[in-house]
């Protein structure tokens, strides 16, 4: 099936923008011609040992592990019969943002594609989800109070690791019982050749992750005001001069107090040609790839970043920056400042660039995909952040001490089958997709707002373990929003440490975290400060110097020995 699967996937990559009535949808949702495929994998023996113990055999078990979609809706995934013979309910923490919780008045239960899973596997998902802002702080206490749900997202944040999490007897160890009971899973790691990318340093497989067809172009960036470049005669800037000129414009012609507006988290945002890429997220720092190593620019390219920084002081002190960034958190500014035109230059998701500022639009506002800017235009970029770092991204993991862990797995399986990957990734057939000439094509119901459409009626890659399409809203998409996906990506990602590079032993991540709790608290009130014009860059010497005592050089060495690992993991 893998083979027709693939041609299918292929031809839904060419989305259309359509809302043919095409052919109508059988009980669950599924093809009819998928109602009749049966998926042969390797088969393996049933009740096979964990480091968690033995393995019991789930009720509705039945002999081999291959899929089986039955006409009457009914399959067989994992080797357990769905839907089970009694309503299972298990417990799933995950964190959510503020609009995807009033998006679905704060039960994702609410969203279609789980009300239809549901109704497939008789398994219902009880989540916990956080206060907006405190997952963090919420994720760290669920270990200390022992109320460990069932099913737990982000499970690599865990302090000690992914292999810390089993070790300390957190985590269940998947490596026995993925193969088994998750073949279709499995098959999709082997296949794309990256299987090792979801290998922790101990050699394990502690979770299911979202796994891309193919690496996806960078989903945001820069905006720009296209019309304000018309009206004032001015080509799309291209280096940071010509952006400077565009800004001071923007701010003497067209009244914009903040010319460039961007979070205390987006100061970085356009150091890419500097060969600077600091992040705040996952493990932090300034660390980027250099050939077969990982290197930091505070060691690096020193002078690059200090370059980049006096850059931004210098637009701060003219005026072109927003002169409350550090106060804003998040990734993306306050949408006023779009809407009444405070700003022409902005960070913004492609796939919101025509829904996000309808104020400003509807004044005459018409936004395009701003390049990252370069020090000359024959520079190549070889580093952007939100872009694809490989196709396979850690997912969900399992309590050490969950009942049934089969059925769990078993249901997660379906996901990488066909019929529950055109459920996760469309919807459901007859209702917001059909198959027209082979073809996925969205109904009205999905594109009249694709964003939300996506989290309402199927799911988004964040949510839970799935075999994503990449691609799957962008029929939705005007050329504007296409055309700056195209602007965003950089000539490649040869700096870029792919995801599956920064897997830490326990040991690694306990050190990395004690000395990346004090360096990067220094490192961002100096960038803030010179930036801002309240420290001063004659310190920069010291400040180099106190960043080596606080371990940039010991953390810069555990961050290349998991790259190397990484490396010799993708060549066996």
């Amino acid at each position: 099936m893998l083979k027709k699967m693939m041609a299918l996937l292929l031809a839904a990559a060419m989305l259309v923008m359509s809302a043919c009535s095409g052919s109508q949808p059988n009980s669950q949702g599924s093809t009819a011609e998928a109602s009749q495929t049966q998926t042969s994998q390797a088969q393996t023996s049933q009740g096979q040992t964990s480091q968690a113990g033995q393995v019991s055999q789930p009720e509705n078990s039945v002999p081999g592990n291959e899929f089986v979609q039955n006409a009457d809706g009914s399959f067989i995934s994992g080797g357990v019969q769905f839907p089970l013979s009694e309503t299972r309910t298990y417990t799933w923490w995950r964190s959510c943002d503020a609009q995807l919780l009033d998006l679905v008045n704060g039960d994702l239960n609410n969203n279609d594609c789980f009300k239809e899973l549901e109704l497939r596997t008789n398994i219902h998902y009880d989540f916990v989800i956080p206060a907006v802002g405190t997952d963090r702080e919420k994720f760290a206490q669920m270990f200390i109070s022992d109320s460990l749900p069932d099913i737990i997202s982000g499970a690599s944040y865990y302090q000690e690791g992914l292999d810390g999490g089993v070790d300390d007897g957190y985590y269940l160890d998947l490596t026995e019982l993925i193969p088994q009971y998750m073949p279709d899973y499995y098959n999709v790691l082997k296949d794309a050749n990256i299987l090792a990318d979801m290998v922790t340093p101990e050699n394990r497989l502690v979770t299911i992750g979202m796994i891309y067809q193919y690496a996806q172009a960078p989903f945001s960036g820069f905006i720009i005001r296209q019309d304000w470049l018309d009206d004032l005669n001015l080509p799309m800037p291209e280096t940071f001069d010509e952006l400077e000129k565009t800004l001071t414009a923007f701010k003497e012609q067209k009244g914009a107090t903040v010319p460039l507006a961007f979070t205390k988290v987006g100061l970085f945002s356009m150091a890419y040609a500097y060969n600077v890429f600091f992040e705040t997220q996952n493990d932090g720092g300034s660390s980027y790839r250099k050939g077969d190593h990982v290197v930091d620019a505070l060691l690096e390219n020193p002078d690059d970043m200090k370059a980049y920084l006096q850059k931004m002081h210098d637009w701060f002190d003219k005026g072109l920056l927003d002169p409350n960034f550090m106060a804003s958190i998040g990734y993306f500014v306050d949408a006023s400042l779009v809407n009444n035109g405070a700003t022409g230059v902005t960070t913004c998701m492609y796939s919101q660039m025509e829904t996000k500022y309808p104020a400003a639009m509807e004044q005459g506002a018409r936004f395009a995909g701003m390049p990252w800017p370069k020090i000359n235009k024959t520079d190549k970029l070889h580093m952007a952040p939100a872009a694809g770092n490989g196709t396979a991204t850690q997912g969900v993991a399992l309590n050490a001490n969950i009942e049934e862990p089969e059925i769990v797995l078993a249901a997660f399986n379906y996901l990488f089958t066909e019929p529950g990957f055109l459920l996760a990734n469309y919807g459901k057939e007859g209702d917001t997709y059909n198959i027209v000439d082979g073809k996925v094509v969205l109904t009205d119901k999905m594109l009249e707002n694709v964003g939300n459409g996506i989290r309402l009626y199927a799911l988004p890659s964040s949510w839970a373990p799935m075999w994503v399409d990449p691609d799957r809203q962008n029929s939705a998409f005007t050329q504007v929003a296409l055309d700056a996906q195209k602007a965003w990506t950089p000539d490649d990602l040869e700096m870029n440490i792919p995801q599956a590079a920064k897997y830490f032993t326990p040991e690694e991540r306990a050190e990395l975290t004690n000395i990346l709790g004090d360096l990067m608290t220094y490192e961002e009130e100096y960038f803030l400060k010179v930036v801002t014009g309240a420290g001063s860059f004659d310190d920069w010497d010291a400040f180099l110097a106190q960043c080596k005592n606080l371990g940039v050089e010991r953390a810069t060495e555990i961050r290349d020995a998991a790259f190397q690992r990484y490396l010799q993991r993708k060549s066996q």
